[in-house]
Protein backbone atom coordinates (compact mmCIF):
# COMPACT_ATOMS: atom_id res chain seq x y z
CA UNK A 1 0.00 0.00 0.00
CA UNK A 2 1.22 3.40 -0.28
CA UNK A 3 -0.77 7.23 -0.40
CA UNK A 4 -1.05 10.39 -2.23
CA UNK A 5 -0.17 12.96 0.61
CA UNK A 6 -3.09 16.20 -0.78
CA UNK A 7 -1.32 18.54 1.65
CA UNK A 8 -0.80 22.22 -0.47
CA UNK A 9 -1.74 19.85 -3.76
CA UNK A 10 -4.45 19.94 -6.24
CA UNK A 11 -5.62 16.59 -7.85
CA UNK A 12 -3.73 16.94 -10.90
CA UNK A 13 -0.75 15.75 -8.77
CA UNK A 14 -1.82 12.42 -8.50
CA UNK A 15 -1.50 11.66 -12.46
CA UNK A 16 2.40 13.53 -12.21
CA UNK A 17 3.62 11.75 -8.99
CA UNK A 18 2.44 7.94 -9.47
CA UNK A 19 5.46 7.08 -12.48
CA UNK A 20 8.03 8.43 -9.41
CA UNK A 21 6.32 6.56 -6.93
CA UNK A 22 5.89 3.18 -8.45
CA UNK A 23 9.82 3.58 -9.37
CA UNK A 24 10.59 3.98 -5.59
CA UNK A 25 8.28 0.79 -4.64
CA UNK A 26 9.81 -1.60 -7.88
CA UNK A 27 9.96 -4.15 -7.75
CA UNK A 28 7.04 -4.08 -5.35
CA UNK A 29 3.09 -3.21 -6.90
CA UNK A 30 1.02 -0.51 -5.73
CA UNK A 31 -1.96 -2.99 -4.87
CA UNK A 32 -3.71 -0.35 -2.46
CA UNK A 33 -3.23 3.74 -3.07
CA UNK A 34 -5.00 5.81 -0.55
CA UNK A 35 -5.88 9.56 -0.52
CA UNK A 36 -3.69 10.44 2.81
CA UNK A 37 -6.59 13.37 3.81
CA UNK A 38 -9.51 14.57 2.86
CA UNK A 39 -7.51 18.26 2.51
CA UNK A 40 -6.46 18.25 -0.98
CA UNK A 41 -7.21 22.29 -2.45
CA UNK A 42 -9.87 20.13 -5.09
CA UNK A 43 -12.64 18.93 -4.65
CA UNK A 44 -13.35 15.07 -3.96
CA UNK A 45 -14.16 14.40 -7.13
CA UNK A 46 -11.64 15.67 -8.77
CA UNK A 47 -9.05 13.26 -6.38
CA UNK A 48 -11.20 10.60 -7.15
CA UNK A 49 -11.42 11.10 -10.80
CA UNK A 50 -7.25 10.96 -10.97
CA UNK A 51 -7.21 8.29 -9.21
CA UNK A 52 -9.49 5.76 -11.31
CA UNK A 53 -7.54 6.81 -13.85
CA UNK A 54 -4.68 4.84 -12.11
CA UNK A 55 -6.81 2.18 -12.14
CA UNK A 56 -7.79 2.05 -15.89
CA UNK A 57 -3.87 2.39 -16.64
CA UNK A 58 -3.36 -0.57 -14.20
CA UNK A 59 -1.09 1.58 -12.15
CA UNK A 60 -2.87 0.53 -9.09
CA UNK A 61 -5.13 -2.58 -8.22
CA UNK A 62 -7.59 -1.12 -5.06
CA UNK A 63 -8.21 2.69 -4.27
CA UNK A 64 -8.78 3.55 -0.34
CA UNK A 65 -8.75 7.09 1.89
CA UNK A 66 -7.33 7.79 5.36
CA UNK A 67 -9.23 10.07 7.35
CA UNK A 68 -12.28 10.54 5.69
CA UNK A 69 -15.70 10.99 7.62
CA UNK A 70 -18.45 9.17 7.12
CA UNK A 71 -19.94 11.87 4.27
CA UNK A 72 -16.51 11.71 2.25
CA UNK A 73 -16.70 7.95 2.37
CA UNK A 74 -19.98 8.52 0.82
CA UNK A 75 -19.21 10.68 -1.82
CA UNK A 76 -15.73 8.96 -2.33
CA UNK A 77 -17.95 5.54 -3.19
CA UNK A 78 -20.32 7.55 -5.31
CA UNK A 79 -17.73 9.11 -7.51
CA UNK A 80 -16.03 5.58 -7.98
CA UNK A 81 -19.26 3.97 -8.41
CA UNK A 82 -20.10 6.30 -11.28
CA UNK A 83 -16.51 5.47 -12.79
CA UNK A 84 -17.17 1.65 -12.02
CA UNK A 85 -15.17 0.79 -9.16
CA UNK A 86 -15.45 0.86 -5.54
CA UNK A 87 -13.91 2.15 -2.65
CA UNK A 88 -12.40 -0.69 -0.38
CA UNK A 89 -11.17 0.83 2.84
CA UNK A 90 -10.91 3.72 5.21
CA UNK A 91 -7.58 4.36 6.95
CA UNK A 92 -8.56 5.59 10.23
CA UNK A 93 -7.10 5.91 14.14
CA UNK A 94 -9.58 3.55 15.76
CA UNK A 95 -8.04 1.30 19.17
CA UNK A 96 -9.94 0.70 22.70
CA UNK A 97 -8.95 3.65 24.56
CA UNK A 98 -10.28 5.98 20.96
CA UNK A 99 -13.55 4.37 19.91
CA UNK A 100 -15.12 7.57 18.36
CA UNK A 101 -15.63 6.08 14.97
CA UNK A 102 -18.45 3.78 16.34
CA UNK A 103 -20.35 7.31 17.16
CA UNK A 104 -19.18 9.54 14.70
CA UNK A 105 -20.99 7.02 11.68
CA UNK A 106 -17.38 6.07 10.30
CA UNK A 107 -17.69 2.41 11.45
CA UNK A 108 -21.58 1.96 10.38
CA UNK A 109 -20.76 3.81 6.99
CA UNK A 110 -17.96 1.65 6.29
CA UNK A 111 -20.28 -1.28 7.22
CA UNK A 112 -23.13 -0.10 4.87
CA UNK A 113 -20.43 0.56 1.65
CA UNK A 114 -18.64 -2.67 1.76
CA UNK A 115 -15.75 -0.49 2.89
CA UNK A 116 -12.85 -2.02 5.20
CA UNK A 117 -11.97 0.21 7.80
CA UNK A 118 -7.43 0.17 8.73
CA UNK A 119 -7.23 0.74 12.64
CA UNK A 120 -3.72 2.85 12.67
CA UNK A 121 -1.82 2.97 16.41
CA UNK A 122 -4.21 0.32 17.31
CA UNK A 123 -2.14 0.47 20.71
CA UNK A 124 -2.71 3.63 21.43
CA UNK A 125 1.32 5.13 20.70
CA UNK A 126 1.72 2.01 23.50
CA UNK A 127 -0.11 3.00 26.12
CA UNK A 128 -2.16 -0.40 25.78
CA UNK A 129 0.92 -2.14 26.08
CA UNK A 130 0.72 -1.35 29.97
CA UNK A 131 4.21 0.12 30.34
CA UNK A 132 3.73 3.55 30.80
CA UNK A 133 1.11 2.24 33.88
CA UNK A 134 3.78 -0.21 35.09
CA UNK A 135 6.26 2.61 35.13
CA UNK A 136 5.51 5.99 34.93
CA UNK A 137 8.81 7.16 34.90
CA UNK A 138 9.42 5.87 31.27
CA UNK A 139 7.18 9.35 30.77
CA UNK A 140 10.24 11.28 31.29
CA UNK A 141 12.43 9.41 29.50
CA UNK A 142 10.24 9.91 26.37
CA UNK A 143 11.39 11.83 23.26
CA UNK A 144 9.19 13.39 20.50
CA UNK A 145 6.24 14.95 19.41
CA UNK A 146 4.32 11.34 21.33
CA UNK A 147 5.20 12.48 25.03
CA UNK A 148 2.65 15.54 24.30
CA UNK A 149 0.05 13.95 23.65
CA UNK A 150 -3.16 14.60 26.28
CA UNK A 151 -3.60 10.60 26.57
CA UNK A 152 -0.21 10.70 28.49
CA UNK A 153 -1.52 13.00 30.33
CA UNK A 154 -1.50 11.93 34.23
CA UNK A 155 -5.30 12.51 34.37
CA UNK A 156 -5.67 10.49 31.07
CA UNK A 157 -3.45 7.85 31.96
CA UNK A 158 -5.87 7.62 35.33
CA UNK A 159 -8.98 7.43 33.28
CA UNK A 160 -7.61 4.34 30.74
CA UNK A 161 -6.18 2.42 34.26
CA UNK A 162 -8.97 0.12 34.75
CA UNK A 163 -8.28 -0.92 31.13
CA UNK A 164 -5.16 -1.48 31.39
CA UNK A 165 -6.21 -3.58 34.50
CA UNK A 166 -8.15 -5.77 32.54
CA UNK A 167 -5.96 -5.97 30.06
CA UNK A 168 -3.34 -7.22 32.30
CA UNK A 169 -6.50 -10.18 33.33
CA UNK A 170 -6.99 -11.11 30.50
CA UNK A 171 -3.39 -11.52 29.28
CA UNK A 172 -2.93 -13.85 32.24
CA UNK A 173 -6.13 -15.73 31.32
CA UNK A 174 -4.81 -16.29 27.75
CA UNK A 175 -1.11 -16.19 28.35
CA UNK A 176 -0.39 -13.74 25.93
CA UNK A 177 0.50 -9.56 27.05
CA UNK A 178 -1.71 -6.99 27.19
CA UNK A 179 -0.86 -5.56 23.80
CA UNK A 180 -1.92 -9.10 22.01
CA UNK A 181 -5.41 -8.92 23.85
CA UNK A 182 -5.76 -5.61 22.48
CA UNK A 183 -4.94 -6.17 19.24
CA UNK A 184 -7.08 -9.25 19.52
CA UNK A 185 -10.41 -7.64 20.52
CA UNK A 186 -9.96 -5.07 17.47
CA UNK A 187 -9.47 -7.62 15.06
CA UNK A 188 -12.20 -9.82 16.04
CA UNK A 189 -14.57 -7.99 17.83
CA UNK A 190 -16.36 -6.69 14.39
CA UNK A 191 -15.67 -9.56 12.22
CA UNK A 192 -13.99 -8.98 9.11
CA UNK A 193 -14.81 -5.18 9.22
CA UNK A 194 -11.75 -4.00 10.87
CA UNK A 195 -7.96 -4.57 9.74
CA UNK A 196 -4.92 -3.77 12.08
CA UNK A 197 -1.82 -2.27 11.33
CA UNK A 198 0.22 -1.76 14.16
CA UNK A 199 3.59 -0.55 14.12
CA UNK A 200 6.94 -2.54 14.90
CA UNK A 201 10.33 -0.82 15.84
CA UNK A 202 12.23 -4.47 15.02
CA UNK A 203 11.65 -8.17 14.75
CA UNK A 204 10.74 -8.82 18.24
CA UNK A 205 8.01 -6.34 18.46
CA UNK A 206 6.62 -7.27 14.93
CA UNK A 207 6.56 -11.23 16.22
CA UNK A 208 5.16 -10.29 19.60
CA UNK A 209 2.15 -8.51 17.08
CA UNK A 210 1.70 -11.58 14.83
CA UNK A 211 1.45 -13.55 18.07
CA UNK A 212 -2.21 -11.64 18.86
CA UNK A 213 -3.58 -14.19 15.99
CA UNK A 214 -2.63 -17.09 18.06
CA UNK A 215 -5.88 -16.53 20.26
CA UNK A 216 -9.28 -15.49 20.63
CA UNK A 217 -10.99 -13.85 22.81
CA UNK A 218 -13.93 -15.28 24.39
CA UNK A 219 -17.21 -13.06 23.06
CA UNK A 220 -17.88 -12.72 27.32
CA UNK A 221 -14.30 -11.44 27.58
CA UNK A 222 -14.50 -9.23 24.15
CA UNK A 223 -17.64 -8.15 25.71
CA UNK A 224 -15.94 -7.16 29.05
CA UNK A 225 -13.76 -4.70 26.98
CA UNK A 226 -16.31 -3.41 25.13
CA UNK A 227 -18.01 -2.09 28.49
CA UNK A 228 -15.17 -0.84 30.09
CA UNK A 229 -13.97 1.09 27.19
CA UNK A 230 -17.55 2.58 26.16
CA UNK A 231 -16.07 5.99 27.68
CA UNK A 232 -13.91 6.43 24.79
CA UNK A 233 -16.50 6.40 22.40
Amino acid sequence: ASKWSPFFRTARSIGRTIDDRIKLLHPYPISLYQIHHPYSFSSIASQINEMSKLLKENKIRYIGVSNFSARQMVKAQQELKNAGYSLVSNQVRYHLLDRKIESNGILETARELGVTIIAYSPLAQGILSGKFHRDPQLLDKMKGARKYLPAFRKKNLQKSRPVIDLLEQLAEKYQATPAQVALNWLINFHGDLVFVIPGAAGIKQASENTAALNFTLSRQDMQALEEITKVFI
